[in-house]
Formats: structure tokens, sequence, C-alpha cells
């Protein structure tokens, strides 16, 4: 058996507890290769940390967590205690300096001897929760969330007991101090082992930041050898600029390139921005082209050029991104790249970054001290109007109509009972709200009263019109019946909209809704959670863009494209939807995600794409009531480097659904990890290069292998049972042996175990199941049943090699060898013929969620 937990933290003195635990790892150790294996259904996973440096975080004693809680803003210190414990997780046992005890479960962490005994630990924002023995302990689903080695300050050393709330004080060097030294230390260290070196000692510091501090080291030395006398008093410089690379920078003579650039200028020029952006785009893809030509374009400024025209056209968040490229590759007495960064963080509503970067650049480009601050009274708002007790305006409706365009609109703590409509460029920001996860943060459950909220009854909270509106920090709630169908925020007619940090719920229609062409809806660090229909919907070419965001607990799906409708999505979560968490159908636009997190849509699937197309790059797919994944009906997907697990089929792709799973992790779904199934037709299937293991079911089941290739996965230790499914004792086994039900039930439901054998879930038996015989007779039980699928349903002839029987066109369950057979098997078969169900309902009003 596997050594339980329960073991090791209850009863016993400390020498004790540590002596079962370390009993517990030996016997795990000699289970290794066992084909036992602890695995976890808890589903309620930390979300990411904010990645805040220690000296931001007050401390917290292991007695004083509170269970299920993520402890936002805490720091626990410990040592460990015991040896490591390998399992799902990497274990140990770990003490405070008040001599409490409690479990520490590491995942993802690569290298187990980093929990060396003694070691001393610093976990960030820790997550105390009680796991699936009974036990509580501590659970870390990012190693990044470990600071190794860190010393505490005098005041918690002195042997006295260490008291909660207490201000965090490390005795570390910064970052910077430390790079210097061992850059001094060694001048011939590569950027590489000094990153390793770096995030070894614990410090959070990027392979770019390494680089361009060690360039800065290096340059300041160079100046001190040359007699410069160091400038005085300037600003530390903030991560733009310490990621500026001279090295990078290069003139461009391809021929190819010159002429899309001529092009985009003379299409800007004119007015003609997509003209533009789209020259732009194509002169950067030709950037490492050989050219022999006089004339010659900077790298920076080509991609400054594509950023002014993606400013002009609204999409922000990739005006934003070029800037960045732009001041990584500038040289480095160049300031323009350093303007256009603070022009684009103005766009996104984050001015106060804005003016932080132009303060750092006016320490560093002395000469163009004009420029720069031109550049800050043109980024200044046109108007400052402030609302709230003993403010100007008590109305925040009031203040908008009287704004100028590019005002600035700044609200105190508040419940503002008024419907806003915004027709013009306006930023409305919360006085209220002072860090930047403020809404996640309370959506977890941290109690954070100050809001300035919009409550709104009977009417859409906020609907925004046209020009480019921020809405910063905010409360937005809206009630109404049903069939009104409100909106807490409604984007239309060619608006550009920016959210941020905002929690949204609407108990009318779906909660926010971005609708009609060039409509661009940007959102970051929000909770858009409580919907009584769905949560963010977008349809008619509209477009979003999101970040960081948690779409949860709607009665709906979490996200919804539609008739054109397309989105990018980063680092954002969808989870406890009443239906899908991501639903895409219905014609509608692409749908690329990336570093998300799709789970505990314990209805329906993860993720469900008809007639769309979407792409999934390093997510995390799991606890899902259906599939993690679904493509039917048209539906592509590209799935790369995710990991699926614990839903019902990991990926699904059937009807003439389509795809490609490349690199995937794919493990403990309750039925197959991937699923091709018999009914896919004309859509083509490639799955390459997948880790397919621990599966109920087989690792990978092809219904219909005219149009898949695979190549290159690694199927283990999937144990190749139908989901609960009574199991027989006998090497060989017929479907026929089955009770008559389920045997009709898995023929009806074309294979589909999962659904065939739903019912079946509180009586199964496997407890009788011989091991050396569960392997063979699962065999049989697929085999038989694939040929049996496709056998004629009234006479049972089996089709000849290479022949398919024709299907009912009603069900498309059963199929015939000749019309004959049909007419024959009608009087039995009527009673079960139903129209195959359609995955949504049709609605007559398009902003209807499903």
């Amino acid at each position: 058996m596997t050594p339980q937990h329960s073991l090791v933290q209850e009863g016993g003195t400390r020498e004790e507890q540590i002596k079962r635990f370390n009993q517990a790892a030996l016997e795990c150790r000699s289970l290794s290769h066992s084909r036992s294996k602890a695995t976890t259904t808890d589903f309620n996973k930390k979300a990411r940390s904010r990645q805040m440096p220690l000296g931001d975080l007050e401390t917290i004693n292991i007695s004083d967590l509170k269970e299920g809680k993520i402890h936002r803003g805490r720091v626990v210190f410990c040592s460990v205690v015991s040896d490591v414990m390998v399992m799902n997780s990497a274990s140990v046992l770990v003490e405070d300096e008040n001599d409490v005890l409690t479990p520490l479960a590491i995942y993802g962490l690569g290298d187990t001897g980093e929990l060396r005994k003694g070691r001393s630990i610093a976990i960030k924002e820790p997550f105390f929760k009680v796991r699936a023995d009974g036990t509580k302990g501590i659970r870390v689903d990012d190693p990044s969330d470990l600071v190794f080695d860190v010393k505490r300050a005098a005041s918690t050393t002195s042997g006295k007991p260490v008291s909660s709330g207490e201000k965090v004080v490390s005795e570390r060097l910064s970052a910077e101090a430390r790079l210097e030294e061992l850059v001094i230390s060694d001048e011939n260290i590569s950027t590489n082992k000094l990153h390793k070196m770096m995030l070894g000692e614990g410090y959070n510091i990027s392979r770019k930041q390494v680089r361009a501090l060690k360039t800065s080291i290096f340059d300041q030395q160079s100046h001190s050898k040359k007699e410069t006398p160091p400038s005085t008093g300037n600003p530390k410089l903030i991560a733009i600029l310490s990621e500026r690379r001279p090295e990078m920078h290069r003139m461009l003579s391809s021929p190819t390139v010159l002429k899309h650039r001529e092009a985009g200028n003379d299409a800007f020029k004119c007015g003609k921005f997509k003209e533009a952006e789209a020259s732009y785009t194509k002169a950067l893809l030709h950037i490492n082209d050989d050219g022999k030509s006089k004339e010659g374009v900077a790298l920076w400024q080509l991609y400054g050029n594509r950023c002014a025209a993606r400013m002009k056209l609204g999409m922000l968040d990739d005006a934003m991104q070029d800037s960045l490229a732009s001041n990584m590759c500038a040289p480095a007495d160049v300031v323009k790249p350093i303007l256009r960064c603070a022009e684009a963080l103005v766009a996104l509503g984050l001015r106060k970054e804005s003016d932080n970067l132009l303060d750092a650049a006016l320490g560093t480009f002395l000469e163009e001290k004009r420029t720069i601050e031109n550049k800050r009274q043109t980024l200044a708002p046109k108007q400052v109007l402030r609302v709230g007790p003993g403010e100007q305006f008590s109305s925040v409706a009031d203040a908008v109509k009287f704004a100028s365009p590019g005002a600035e609109v700044l609200v105190k703590p508040g419940i503002y009972k008024e419907p806003l409509v915004l027709s013009k460029s306006v930023t409305l920001r919360s006085t209220a709200v002072s860090d930047d996860y403020h809404a996640i943060r309370a959506l977890e459950g941290e109690n954070l009263n100050d809001w300035a909220e919009i409550s709104v009854s009977g009417y859409n909270a906020i609907s925004c019109f046209s020009g480019t509106v921020n809405i910063i920090g905010f409360r937005i709630t809206c009630t109404g019946e049903l069939s009104a169908s409100y909106h807490s925020i409604l984007t239309s007619h060619g608006v550009i909209a920016v959210v941020r940090n905002c929690s949204i719920s609407s108990l009318s229609g779906p909660v926010v809704v971005a609708e009609h062409p060039n409509t661009k809806l940007i959102m970051h660090a929000c909770a858009v959670h409580s919907g009584v229909q769905g949560g963010i919907l977008v349809v008619d070419h509209a477009s979003l863009t999101s970040r960081q965001v948690h779409c949860c607990q709607h009665a709906a799906s979490g996200l919804e494209l539609r008739t054109g409708g397309s989105a990018f999505i980063e680092g954002s979560h969808f989870y406890g939807n009443g239906r899908q968490g991501i639903s895409l159908w219905k014609s509608s636009g692409c749908l690329t995600i990336k570093h998300s997190e799709i789970h505990s849509n314990t209805k329906e699937s993860g993720a469900c794409i008809s007639e769309a197309k979407a792409s999934f790059q390093s997510c995390q797919i799991y606890g899902n009531g259906g599939a993690g994944v679904v493509a039917q009906q048209k539906g592509n997907i590209e799935l790369y480097k995710c990991d699926v697990h614990n839903n019902c089929e990991g990926v699904l792709i059937q009807d003439t659904g389509r795809g490609k799973v490349e690199k995937c992790n794919i493990f403990s779904n309750r039925a197959n990890g991937i699923f091709v199934g018999f009914d896919q037709c004309r859509g083509s299937v490639t799955i390459v290069d997948n880790n397919v293991h621990d599966n109920f079911s087989r690792g990978i089941l092809v219904g219909n292998d005219a149009h898949v290739v695979l190549r290159e996965n690694k199927e283990q230790n999937n144990r190749g049972l139908p989901p609960q499914m009574p199991a027989s004792p006998f090497g060989s086994f017929s479907p026929r042996q089955m009770p008559p039900k389920q045997f009709k039930r898995l023929k009806k439901n074309k294979g589909n175990i999962a659904k065939a054998f739903e019912e079946q879930s509180n009586q199964t038996f496997f407890g009788h199941i011989v091991e050396n015989k569960a392997q063979e007779m699962s065999d049989n039980v697929v085999k038989t049943m694939e040929k049996l699928l496709k056998n004629c349903s009234f006479c049972e002839k089996s089709p000849s090699t290479g022949e398919e029987f024709k299907r009912c066109s009603r069900c498309r369950a059963a199929f015939y060898c000749s019309p004959k057979c049909q007419k024959l098997h009608w009087p039995q078969h009527k009673a079960h013929c139903t129209p195959k169900d359609v995955k949504y309902p049709a609605f007559l009003d398009s902003r209807t969620s499903v």
C-alpha cells in the first residue's frame, strides 16, 4: 500500500512525528516502481502568486494559518526536518521557529535535492488546505513561491516566539548588488551561469534582467577606467530601462524590408493604419534576409513604426509589446522607444507607471530633458474631475457628462446607483484600489470593503459606445429581469475599452459583452463572476484580450465566442461554471489561449470548439465533468505543451472536428486520454510526441483512423478499462455478457464510454478483478466493442474489410447492411431513435448567452 499522510502529522512528540514521516518516505521509495500510485483528486489549486518581493510580505506562523485560504501578502519561514517523500508531489515535514510542524507538498519541483534536511525555506503566500486523507498541510503548485536559504531579521532570531504580522526584513543584498559582486569576482562568467546562481540564491530575476544588469556593470567599469565623473541623483532605473540591450541594434538593408517599410510609411501618412500595420508586419518577417542596399532602416525604428500603427488601430496590448521590443534593440542614447512605451502605458490606463518611466528617463537621457517633459505634458489628462463626498461632483454620471474628451474622473469609495453611458474618450479610476490584484484578492475571500461600486438595476451598468475608455478599480454589479438581459459592461460600436482590476457580476444577462466590428475589449486582473447567464460574451467580429482574469461561477459558459468574435487569453482562469469553461460556436473567430487554467467546470467540458479554431499553449486543463477539450462540427483545435488530467475524456475529437495534439502530458482521466470518435470523419487529426499515461481507459483510442496521424507518442500505465464498467474475473469477455441495458446504452452512444456508463457510477466492484487478466480482458472488450458498433443493428452482420454500413439518418447511432434490415428493425428501433443532440441552443437575441 502507498503510505498515508495521516501517519505523519497527528499525535506524538516532535521526534515521533518526524520518525513516522521518514518511515513513510522510505516505504514510498520502496514502492516507487509499483503500479499503485497516490493521485490527487483535489482541483482547488492555488492561483498563481503575484511575485511580490519578500520585503513587501508580512510573516505568519504555521499555527495562524487558516484552513482553505490563500494567505495573500504573507510569508511563512520554516526549515526542513524530514526526508523527502516523492509521489505526485515532493513532500517534507517543515517546522517554524515556534516548533510547529506541518507537511509541505510541492508540485512541479524538478530537483528534490533542494529539500535537504535542515535547509531554511520562505513560502510566499502559503495555501493551507485539508488534503484527501483528512490531514492539513501547505500546498505549493508553483515552485517559484519558495525562496531557499533566506535569513530572518535579527528580531526574529532572538529565541523568542515569532508574532504574526511582523514585517519581513531580509539580510540579503539587493539583486543588483549581489550580481555586481558575482561579476567583479569573475569577469568571464556567462549570463546563463549567473542567472542560475541568482535563482539558486532565491532572487526572482529573469535572464533578460541579468543580461541587462551585467552589461550595465561592465559599462560603469569602463566609464570609471576613463575617469568619467559619475552622475549624481539619478533615480533607480525601472525594468523597461534595464532591459535595453544595445548589442541587438542593427541596420536592415534587405530590399524586401525596405519595400514593405516604405509602403507602410505611405499608408500611415494617408491614414490607412490597417494597411500600414500589415506592411510593417511583412517587413519584420524578413529581418533576417541578406541585403546589399546602400539604404537601411534600424530594427528598433521598424518596431516603433508598427507600434504607432497599432496604437491608431486600438491594438493597445500589441502596441505595448512592440514598444518594448523597440526599446530592447535600440542604441543606448536613443530616447524615442521610451516615449513609445510611455504612450502605450497611458493608453492601457497605467498612468502612474508611465510617469515613473519618464522620471527614470530624465535621469538617464539628460540631453533629452525637454523632449521628455513635452511628452509628459502631451500624455497628461486634459481634465481631472473628482467624485465623492465633499468633492466637486457627487454623481459619476454628472462628472462624465461634464468631462471633455481625454479627461480623467477620480471616484472615491462609495455606492453609486446610476447607469453610465460613455460615448467619448474618458478614464474612470477608483481612488480606493491601491494594488493591481484587488479584485482577484476579493474573489479569493479576502475582506476588502473599500470599493467604489457601480450598482444598477434595470439597465446596463456601464455602456461604452465610442472613443477609448479606461475603467479601473471598480466593483460593478447589475440586476434585472433575465429576459431583459442587462449587462454590467457593454462595449459596442467600435469602442476601445480597457477594464483593469475590476470585480464584475450580473444577475440579469451575460456579465460582460463585446459586440460589433472593430470593438476591442482589453481586460487585465479582473474577476468576472457569479453571472446568472454567461460570463464574457464576444460576438459580431468584436475582439477580446484577457490577461490575469478569473472568470468563474457562472450559470452558463465562462467565455463564449460566436459570429466572428475572437479572443487572445493569457494567464487567466476559467472554473466552476455551469456549462463549459470556454465555448466557441456559430462561426466564431479564432481563440488563442496561453498559460491559463480551465478547470472544475463539473457539468460539461472544459472547452468546446465548434465551427471555429482554437489554439491552447502551455495550459492546465483539469477536473472538468466532460472532456477537457472537445472539437466537433468543423471545430479545429491545437494543443501544445498542455497538461490535461482528471477529466472524463482528456481530448475528444468527434463528428467533423479536427485537431493537432503535440507534446502534451495527458494523464489520470476517467476515460481515454485522447479519443478520436467512431463518428469522426473528414477532419484530419495529428497526434505527435505526447505522454499519455495513467488514464482509466485507453491512452489513445482511435475510432476512425482514416484521417489520423500518430507518431512518437508514449503510452504508459493506462488501465484499458471502460469507465465504471462491472468487471469479469475471466480471461475473455464478450459484451453480450453485460446486462442488456448496459450493452444497449453503449451501442447507442457510439462507443462514448463515459456517457454509456455514467449512471452506473455507484455499481462498481473492481475488487473482483484478477490483476494479471485485466489488460487482456479490456483489450477484448474494446476490440469487440469496436466491431459491434459497426455491425448491422438488425441481423448483426459484420461489414467486410474496407466496407462501412450506412447509418440511420435521424439518430446516426444505428448501422444497417440493407434497407430491408432497416425496415424490419424499425418497430424496435423507433423507441430509441431520437435526433442527434444539438450541443447548443439557438437564441433570437444575439446577446443572450448559452
